[in-house]
């Protein structure tokens, strides 16, 4: 008899999720993920910010926090300026899941609260940066305005947000997410490329991707310009409303 794959489940954070990730996190502790504010965790999970991988029984095996940067905007009202990809951190290795991780939450985040201006992710380890460049990541050089709002997320016993190895994703990546996204939904095998163990990602328990499959083909099938050559004055949020216009009337 063929044994069957071992399934995860992808979903969205709810209410009631606390404590369940903050156990995860505490018990796969790596010295790249910077701690955040207790509050701050437990608002992103209640807005449904962090995505998570599930087995079974419901145990996380991998996660990952979308962050929002507010600045204040030339009215005095807080602009969600820079959505920031962080957190990430996954138990199971070999596979791709960090990949399906940020596809995912960078995909609902462009759908439900576009930044006006763009992604950022702070990457250290060579792997987390090859799979940022993959789904359309380049490095870049933060305003300053960004470390300040950062440094108010972190509590005072962690250390300060470091500098280097910041990436950013504009409009002109948004299809290289997508086409990865729907990689994932028309096949959602991943196989480990050392051992050949394979996996299946289970959507039923994600009303996001069961709902907006349309909506990623759609934009994975999109030409939003050159990756190698963003156009720092195309804010995500302006352009976003203009593919909606398009595409998803």
């Amino acid at each position: 008899m063929t044994e069957e794959m071992t399934r995860y489940y992808p979903r969205f954070s709810r209410d009631g999720d606390y404590d369940k990730l903050i156990n995860f996190y505490e018990g796969h502790p790596h010295q790249s993920i910077l701690k955040r504010n207790a509050p701050l965790i437990k608002k992103m999970i209640d807005e449904g910010t962090v995505i998570m991988l599930e087995n079974k029984d419901g145990d996380i095996i991998a996660a990952s926090v979308t962050y929002p940067y507010a600045a204040k905007n030339a009215a005095g009202n807080d602009n969600v300026k820079w959505q920031e990809v962080g957190t990430l951190r996954s138990a199971v290795g070999g596979f791709g899941l960090v990949d399906a991780l940020v596809s995912l939450q960078t995909l609902r985040t462009f759908l439900v609260e576009p930044p006006s201006d763009r992604f950022i992710a702070r990457m250290d380890d060579a792997p987390v940066q090859k799979m940022g460049k993959r789904l359309g990541f380049r490095e870049f050089a933060p305003v300053k305005e960004v470390f300040n709002l950062k440094a108010a997320m972190v509590p005072e016993d962690a250390h300060a947000p470091k500098h280097e190895n910041w990436y950013q994703l504009g409009i002109e990546g948004m299809p290289v997410v997508a086409q990865a996204a729907a990689k994932l939904l028309d096949n959602p095998v991943l196989q480990n490329k050392r051992t050949g163990e394979k996996i299946m990602l289970d959507f039923s328990r994600s009303n996001f991707c069961r709902r907006f499959g349309e909506e990623i083909r759609a934009l994975a099938a999109a030409d939003l310009g050159d990756i190698e050559k963003p156009d720092m004055s195309k804010g995500i949020r302006r352009e976003q409303k203009n593919l909606i216009a398009h595409f998803y009337h």
